[in-house]
């Protein structure tokens, strides 16, 4: 590395983030912004997190809190230092590989690595993930699965460097569970840099001299840090439910399709897609994700000997998808913060492989543009994801432009409804929240006890209790949660408070505390004192 001739690509990577990213500023908070940090009672004490799970990631909300309370700026600025740190970081990771494979083109394999950054950096695809506080889970484990794939780079040339790749992975594991794939893009990495041939004999050796420490670290981190890898096949209600593993896989596939159509084609985005469950593999779009999914994995394997550069960067994206996609249960099909690390894979093959115009077969060039060409059409993509992101951070400021934007695309998408008629109850607007929230219902056959918890708040500030008490009621026969019943019991205490009924108020505030001790304080705050403290 050198830091005076990166200083100009870092300086890029930057200021066009920090430019770009400006309005993020204004977002406010969102989705599970309100259980991860609103009414979260463990960043305001931190030594009630201790270390395991997802600690770190508790530790810097715990430290946004401190300085700035519920000032959303300190978390938007944090998230956007995150997101600049992953771009850098992945201008490295291409310098290296292109150092490695084009040792005599110094200079153009920078230009190549900053284009790769600033794609990475300023892709539209990403603007959820970083703008969305609650995501932070995700660039922070990015951030140090990075940094660790980096230092293992170094550890040729200084063992040193191991010891800092092995502090890394256990910091990305403790800031989220999708980093148990790095052994394995540390191994695909050797595979395709280090070892010159697929030999056995040395893919052991280096097992023991590296591969182990990784192993131990992810062994400790389950058995002594309570690093919980079931949180990744958590079967959580969804407005995406699947009726069988069979069809989860098969609609896992058309979701991998769906996240290279989202990278290379930048348009549709949203704040959640719709996704149809697939229910036969003799179903068009499961045939064409298949086959396209198969095409790649083979021509992986194809490129592997002569452009093993392309077998990286395309396996690097199915395997850090493996955690949140086809083998998994999860509660969403498809969404963006989880392609944000596999993204960087698909991000560095394509440009990699029209400023290169190295790629043929028999002779023959598969790219025949030249590289000024290629590289005009580079600064062209970049212009556009600029802009794109743009105008998707705008949507992210207005919150009631953004859910009805989310629902022209999917219409049954629970995060939008159940957003758009919570904003619409605080603006004093119940018709329209009403509405919302009988939607949810309707959609997703009464399985939403929030959905019903709103109502009752709907029609209790209407003056129409026992309407209002029946909703609670049905709510508490839907299983959720301890925390969202706890939320139950508050808004019916609230109801018997404004009723005078002592009695029954103290009640189901004490069924509140049993349930949610936890929560009971910040719960308590927003439904009788409407505050988040």
């Amino acid at each position: 590395m050198s830091f005076k001739k990166d200083a100009i690509p870092i300086m890029a990577v930057i200021i066009l983030t920090t430019f770009t990213y400006l309005g993020s500023f204004y977002v406010p908070f969102m989705l599970d912004d309100y259980h991860v940090v609103q009414v979260n009672p463990n960043i305001r004490d931190i030594s009630s997190i201790g270390l395991g799970g997802r600690s770190l990631l508790m530790y810097s909300f715990a430290i946004n809190y401190y300085l700035g309370g519920m000032n959303t700026f300190g978390y938007h600025l944090i998230n956007l230092v995150i997101h600049i740190i992953c771009s850098i970081l992945v201008y490295y990771i291409a310098l290296s590989i292109f150092s490695q494979i084009r040792k005599d083109k110094e200079t153009e394999n920078r230009i190549i690595s900053t284009f790769c950054a600033l794609a990475f950096a300023l892709h539209p695809l990403h603007i959820g993930t970083v703008v969305v506080v609650s995501s932070r889970s995700s660039i922070l484990m990015a951030m140090f699965f990075l940094l660790s794939l980096l230092f293992y780079t170094c550890a040729e040339k200084n063992k040193k460097m191991l010891i800092l790749s092995f502090l890394m992975f256990i910091l990305a594991l403790l800031s989220k569970e999708d980093a148990i794939t790095l052994p394995f893009i540390i191994i695909l990495y050797d595979l395709c840099f280090n070892i010159e041939k697929f030999n056995l004999t040395i893919l052991l050796k280096r097992s023991i001299k590296f591969y182990s420490i990784y192993l131990a670290a992810l062994l400790t981190g389950i058995i002594f840090l309570r690093i919980n890898l079931t949180r990744m096949t958590m079967d959580i209600f969804t407005p995406q439910a699947f009726g069988s593993t069979y069809e989860h896989i098969l609609t896992g596939l058309k979701s991998i399709l769906y996240y290279i159509k989202l990278i290379y084609l930048p348009i549709g985005y949203s704040t959640e897609y719709y996704v149809k469950i697939a229910h036969s593999f003799l179903e068009l779009k499961v045939l064409i994700s298949f086959f396209v999914i198969l095409a790649l994995i083979i021509s992986g394997i194809i490129l592997y000997k002569k452009h093993s550069w392309a077998t990286f960067c395309t396996y690097w994206f199915f395997i850090t998808l493996i955690p949140t996609t086809t083998f998994v249960v999860m509660r969403d099909l498809v969404t963006d913060r989880w392609v944000y690390l596999p993204s960087v894979g698909l991000i560095l093959l394509i440009p990699c492989m029209f400023l290169c115009s190295e790629l043929n077969i028999k002779q023959t060039k598969l790219l025949p543009l030249n590289k000024k060409t290629a590289l005009y059409f580079g600064i062209i993509v970049i212009i556009l994801f600029l802009i794109l992101s743009w105008y998707r951070i705008s949507l992210y400021t207005d919150e009631e432009k953004l859910w009805n934007d989310t629902l022209e695309k999917n219409p049954y998408s629970f995060y939008a409804l159940n957003s758009l008629g919570a904003l619409y109850m605080k603006k004093g607007e119940l018709g329209n929240a009403e509405e919302q929230f009988v939607r949810i219902i309707e959609y997703f056959n009464d399985t939403s006890a929030e959905a019903r918890t709103n109502l009752a708040s709907i029609y209790h500030k209407r003056g129409q209790d026992e309407i209002a008490i029946s909703h609670i009621n049905k709510a508490l026969q839907i299983n959720a949660i301890p925390r969202v019943h706890a939320q139950m019991h508050i808004v019916l205490a609230r109801i018997y408070n404004d009723q005078n009924q002592t009695k029954l108020r103290e009640e189901n505030l004490q069924k509140a505390k049993e349930l949610s001790p936890q929560f009971y304080n910040n719960l308590y705050n927003q439904f009788f004192n409407n505050k988040f403290e």
